[in-house]
């Protein structure tokens, strides 16, 4: 079952995909999914249903209070309203490690006999077929710091960019990677950094080859309820 739109995101080959509702976004999960919805519900990505009690609900962190600067205030308004409601009323509520399991008890989402540490998987970046495209090619090297970049504040990608002299200095570049313009980091989107490249989105292909050929990969993040990246 998915809301509209949904259907040109995903490749299925094996899970029949039926488009039900005329809208989508938290209206359609509230809305729409608990009335098409027989049996119980799986839900991966940190909200579900209210009225569905029969589901196991993964909540990856809770960065909304950790974090709030992140979050526009609506955004956090709805997270902090919703969510520890859903730990009352799932079922089960699983999360991707023991650190986002002590944040879910530390702001009360649920209690911790409720909640199940599975941690996030891998082992699809083993299947990569690292292959370079000319973007990527161009940039790889030695003297090559990737940074998986984004907006969001928590993620702390300007303590990066910030160093771009003293980088410079020591021979080294920054390639950015997912951020798509410099203008997001606003005490240097005016700057025009001769070490810093934005890449912008890049395939898992791309990404595993520049990782590959480069010095090392940088992590800033100040909080993480898993942080794949490095793994």
């Amino acid at each position: 079952l998915v809301p509209p739109g949904t259907l040109d995101t995903l490749s299925l080959a094996a899970i029949r995909v039926r488009t039900v509702g005329s809208f989508g976004g938290h209206a359609w999960e509230q809305a729409v999914l608990p009335a098409y919805l027989r049996g119980g519900l799986l839900s991966l990505c940190n909200t579900g249903p209210l009225t569905v009690r029969r589901q196991v609900l993964c909540i990856h962190d809770v960065n909304t209070r950790a974090c709030p600067q992140s979050y526009s205030l609506p955004f956090r308004l709805l997270y902090r309203t919703l969510v520890p409601a859903l730990g009352r009323t799932a079922l089960k509520i699983a999360t991707v490690s023991q650190y986002s399991a002590g944040e879910l008890t530390r702001y009360g989402v649920c209690p911790a006999a409720k909640v199940e540490v599975i941690g996030n998987g891998h082992e699809h970046a083993l299947r990569w077929a690292p292959c370079h495209s000319d973007q990527t090619l161009a940039v790889a090297g030695p003297g090559t710091i990737v940074v998986l970049g984004s907006s969001i504040p928590h993620k702390n990608v300007g303590l990066i960019i910030g160093m771009h002299d003293r980088l410079a200095a020591a021979g080294l570049r920054v390639v950015v990677v997912g951020a798509s313009t410099p203008r997001v980091f606003g005490s240097i989107g005016n700057k025009t950094l001769t070490n810093v490249m934005w890449l912008g989105r890049r395939s898992d292909a791309e990404l595993g080859a520049l990782l590959r050929d480069s010095l090392c990969l940088a992590f800033p993040s100040l909080v993480e309820g898993f942080g794949l990246p490095p793994l």
